[in-house]
């Protein structure tokens, strides 16, 4: 399951679970923990994968890519005596319980190295004069194919890039102080002392993560990498990794409501109070305050928080539903800098933005009015214990409103939904194609079984459309899968979805151990137990869904996708569903849609420029090397600022066309959760401004789109348009 950035930012920071606190007290012995989750995966993966030497080495080299994946710390000998020495036993040292002592080893030797590449910088800071005039080039981190060779050669490297890193700081800052005078705001000092100091707190913050790592987190990094190395999508999973997800999964969660951040100086910063959440309504913590210390039972015991990652600090604030945490912090009150202790209590949270929703879009220029909706999804949650928010609830609410204020057709947007509920899948499907097989599973003895509908009539039977990209994954990919082969719905986004045709189970590893102390806390394990079949019979593991309607996308530069997972499973196909009925493929018009959204993307200007700008991303991806002269450096910014300004202008000049036109041409109004039993929906006025909320912070220029809905859904809703048309 995947998820925007954000939500990632929020989850891992927010005060969250409900975790005995006995959890974070009792050790675990994680040799026996290994041992335990090896013989489950063994026994239960859907690959059988024999655990022997060749699997050793997949181990290894995960373990080692989870420390130093950019090749900046171990030595090539140092990798290769590795293998030399564990290639061939790894998967022993798991089952005689003795994996722990190794891998610590390793990590202490990356630690070590680290200390010694932060030493190195500190000295280089104090030491070097910099002129930056050189014509030397440097190799990106992710194009670099070996470890290097020597010290002397890794040091080579680590002065490459603490160069690179000064002159991107330069550059920043000379971009910032350039926009900052353009809106009469504080400018950013480019100063080598202010520079260098920046560059410095940076490492130092990541020394700090680094130099944090304990007994669990070397165990989650092994255990993650023998999981992984049967499947990408395997994994072994902390206590608190299995709440997140719970999270994940069911958009509630427990805690005071609060998003922190760590600056470059190691401070933990209040950088969000969520409304609505305990901490708002108390109204003891505020926007910019720093926390200090945490007290997790708010008995007295306090724990410094100054530069512990921020996973850490979210296990600090693990709790009960109206247990209270304890706080130290110190922010502005009353006009001065003060410290003081509070206790919060931990409350249900629902991250309400990330519940499904609707827009409505009434038009009005060209005869008749026309009414059509827009249902974002983004995931398929559903409440563990059966009381909460389940996306097949809310949908099928959102589309009795939508009937009853006469749409014509509906667009699903499911990008960047990561999945989630199969069950919720098959209740979803059913509101569009009514009774008969969504999907096939297949276990790991080869039975195949198929998972049918559960709906016997269909909620909606008008024209549809669904928006996917390169981030829709697994449940998404079902839905999508379902609605293309049975011609219910027009498919249209970027070349291709995610491609994860597989299914995973969770199980806590305490259950298969011998009572113990440590038992409770030995965490859990993800693995693949099934793949999943279109009811054609092919998979989507690998090749994904294919759209109808395609667009262009990061997807066309990037590499996210199954394709490019290490040790994804292949790709393969079994018998079609029995009772598999597709209906008309006609109905779709689909040789229509295709010829006129073509016409229309060739003439859209924004599309053109869009495509120039995967062209130069892509020129820029695959250059493996970029050049150490700051001139050289900033003439490129300039160049690609001046080529920016420019189209930001021709855009702001279009923009207020096409939102002139578009006031004309429509209204649109907002359908959420609680706007449904409204006798009117709420009308969304067009957005006046041109700058992103979010984007304010980092003072730089972007267009929002007019009415706040994007190039890809502007065409999608033409194709919706062309649709309905060619029904009538």
């Amino acid at each position: 399951m995947f998820m925007s950035g954000f939500l990632k930012s929020l989850i891992a920071t927010l005060a969250a679970m409900s975790v005995l606190s006995s959890m974070r007290a009792s050790a675990v012995e994680f040799d026996r923990v290994g041992l335990e989750m090896t013989r489950l995966l063994q026994n239960d993966h859907y690959a059988r994968l024999p655990f022997d030497e060749k699997l050793s080495k997949r181990i290894l080299t995960l373990f080692l890519q989870s420390l130093d994946k950019d090749k900046r710390f171990f030595l090539q000998t140092e990798v290769d005596a590795f293998h030399q020495r564990y290639d061939r036993v790894f998967h022993e040292l798991i089952l005689v319980k003795k994996y722990m002592p190794v891998a610590t080893s390793i990590v202490e030797l990356y630690r070590n190295r680290v200390r010694q590449h932060l030493r190195f910088v500190q000295s280089e800071l104090k030491t070097h004069d910099y002129q930056f005039e050189s014509s030397r080039m440097m190799t990106r981190n992710d194009h670099a194919t070996d470890f290097p060779e020597s010290l002397s050669q890794l040091e080579v490297i680590w002065r490459d890039q603490l160069e690179d890193s000064i002159i991107s700081e330069i550059l920043r800052r000379e971009q910032s102080s350039h926009l900052a005078r353009e809106d009469n705001q504080l400018e950013f000092s480019s100063e080598p002392l202010w520079v260098a100091k920046k560059i410095e707190q940076q490492h130092v913050k990541f020394f700090k993560r680094v130099e944090g790592i304990d007994e669990a987190d070397i165990a989650n990094y092994f255990l993650s990498a023998v999981a992984k190395a049967h499947d990408p999508h395997s994994d072994y999973l902390s206590a608190a990794e299995l709440e997140s997800l719970k999270v994940r999964v069911s958009h509630e969660l427990v805690g005071i409501g609060v998003r922190l951040f760590m600056n470059d100086i190691g401070e933990i910063k209040v950088q969000e109070v969520v409304n609505g959440g305990e901490a708002e309504r108390q109204g003891s913590l505020v926007l910019g305050d720093r926390i200090l210390a945490i007290s997790p039972l708010n008995n007295g015991h306090w724990v410094d928080v100054t530069f512990k990652p921020l996973d850490k600090i979210h296990e600090l604030m693990m709790g009960d539903r109206g247990s209270y945490l304890g706080l130290r912090v110190r922010g502005m009150r009353n006009n001065a800098q003060k410290t003081e202790e509070i206790a919060i209590q931990r409350g249900l949270i629902t991250l309400k933005d990330d519940l499904a929703s609707a827009e409505l879009y009434e038009y009005h220029s060209q005869g008749a009015p026309l009414k059509l909706a827009v249902i974002k999804i983004p995931s398929f949650y559903f409440d563990f214990d059966r009381s909460g928010y389940r996306a097949s609830t809310d949908v099928a609410r959102i589309l009795e409103r939508l009937e009853k204020e006469e749409v014509s057709g509906i667009i699903l947007d499911l990008r960047d939904n990561g999945g989630g509920s199969v069950r919720e899948v098959q209740k979803l499907t059913g509101f569009f194609v009514g009774s008969g097989p969504v999907v096939q599973v297949k276990s790991t003895q080869g039975r195949t079984e198929t998972l049918a509908s559960l709906s016997q009539k269909a909620i909606y039977d008008g024209p549809l459309v669904v928006m996917v990209n390169d981030r829709s994954a697994s449940a998404t990919e079902i839905l999508a899968a379902a609605l293309q082969d049975y011609h219910r719905a027009v498919i249209v986004g970027s070349h291709s979805t995610f491609g994860k045709g597989t299914v995973q189970k969770t199980v806590n590893l305490s259950e298969y151990l011998q009572p113990s102390g440590d038992s409770y806390n030995a965490g859990y394990l993800k693995y693949t137990f099934q793949k999943y079949y279109r009811v054609t019979g092919s998979s989507v593991q690998i090749k994904g869904v294919v759209p109808d309607l395609v667009f262009p996308s990061h997807a066309d530069v990037g590499t996210d996708g199954e394709k490019y997972e290490q040790f994804a499973l292949p790709y393969d196909v079994i018998a079609k569903s029995a009772k598999f009925q597709p209906f008309s493929q006609s109905d779709l018009h689909l040789p229509l849609l295709q010829e006129r959204s073509r016409a229309r993307c060739s003439a859209n200007q924004d599309l053109s420029d869009f495509r120039g700008d995967l062209a130069a991303l892509k020129k820029e991806v695959n250059s493996p090397q970029i050049s150490l002269n700051l001139e050289v450096r900033r003439q490129e910014a300039r160049r690609k600022e001046t080529i920016d300004k420019k189209r930001y202008l021709e855009r702001v000049r279009r923009f207020h066309q096409v939102r002139e036109q578009d006031q004309k041409d429509f209204r649109l109004y907002r359908l959420t959760l609680e706007d449904l039993d409204l006798d009117a929906l709420p009308v969304l006025a067009p957005r006046a401004s041109l700058l992103e909320d979010n984007e304010a912070e980092e003072l730089r220029n972007s267009l929002n789109w007019p009415r706040g809905f994007d190039l890809f859904q502007r065409e999608s809703l033409q194709v919706l348009r062309d649709l309905v048309q060619a029904r009538q």
